[in-house]
């Protein structure tokens, strides 16, 4: 994993862990820490140039080191409108979540739940249609998502590919900080740069891009040992 300043090229760390993903995640949040110091400005929104990239998975695994390294309660939301599944991966119903919540359909408590990870709560993306458009433009999830900067220490966004469906940049503006994901050796350099000028022209406080699935590779000569 890495991260990396999108705007100027800077390479602010090196986190690649040989030492296994959790210490990664760790390094990645204490770096995350630094880039949003203020308690109360704590939205954080995982975003990518196309599907695939570990964008979900980087969202959780934050979530749950954040868990782990502060007394805070911590949220996960998936604002994915274009393939919404964090709720299968805590194994729970689509909704009611945040889409329903914007439509009036459920109240932010009814739509907030335990995901079985001590300190994480999810809101998921609902049963409602919701387009990244609406989002972005909705004063309600403005107003929603500064109602729950007060009532969680972290807030961690699973949002919509940045490529695929307009209003993604959008909406990501909305967040404190964003971080990119990027499939190591997999996703194109020109595709990377779309994305980062997207949030650039969105006006997104982009953090950096994290490589995600790397793969190492044994040498020979170690498997001869085997």
């Amino acid at each position: 994993m890495l991260l990396k300043r999108v705007k100027n090229k800077g390479l602010i760390r090196d986190f690649t862990s040989r030492n296994g993903l959790a210490q990664a995640h760790r390094q990645l949040f204490q770096q995350v820490c630094q880039q949003l110091p203020e308690q109360n400005r704590r939205v954080c929104a995982m975003s990518s140039a196309g599907s695939g990239e570990g964008r979900s998975t980087l969202a959780i695994n934050l979530a749950r080191i954040a868990a782990k390294e502060t007394s805070a309660p911590v949220l996960l939301i998936d604002a994915d409108t274009e393939a919404p599944a964090l709720y299968k991966v805590f194994d729970l119903s689509p909704g009611p979540g945040l889409s329903d919540v914007v439509a009036d359909q459920a109240t932010i408590d009814e739509a907030l739940r335990p995901t079985g990870d001590s300190g994480v709560t999810i809101l998921t993306h609902g049963n409602e249609p919701l387009g990244a458009v609406t989002l972005a433009e909705s004063e309600k999830v403005a107003t929603l998502l500064e109602s729950l900067r007060s009532r969680f220490g972290w807030v961690f966004v699973d949002t919509a590919p940045l490529l695929n469906v307009p209003g993604a940049a959008a909406f990501a503006r909305r967040a404190d900080g964003v971080i990119l994901a990027v499939r190591w050796s997999s996703t194109r350099a020109q595709l990377i740069t779309q994305a980062g000028d997207k949030l650039d022209t969105a006006g997104a406080n982009t953090l950096g891009v994290v490589l995600t699935q790397r793969c190492f590779v044994i040498p020979s000569y170690i498997y001869r040992r085997l």
